[in-house]
């Protein structure tokens, strides 16, 4: 799984103890000949500190897809 660097996450502090944070990904298959490049995801984690150390508390991941064209 390929994902963004460290550098690009940007927490959102609710809290000193608590955050969300988005962060972008892909999924390639183990065969580059049949990976179409087309599995981004966007994760969306709510954090807490606990002990000195940040946990995952919620996640939520979501395909990345472009949006439908036309009208409503």
């Amino acid at each position: 799984m390929t994902a963004s660097t460290d550098s690009d996450i940007q927490p959102r502090f609710l809290t000193a103890e608590v955050a969300i944070v988005h962060r972008i990904g892909e999924v390639q298959l183990a065969d580059p000949a049949k990976d179409t490049g087309d599995r981004g995801s966007i994760n969306t984690n709510v954090v807490e500190k606990q002990h000195e150390e940040w946990k995952i508390t919620a996640f939520h991941n979501c395909r990345i897809q472009p949006l439908p064209q036309g009208g409503r």
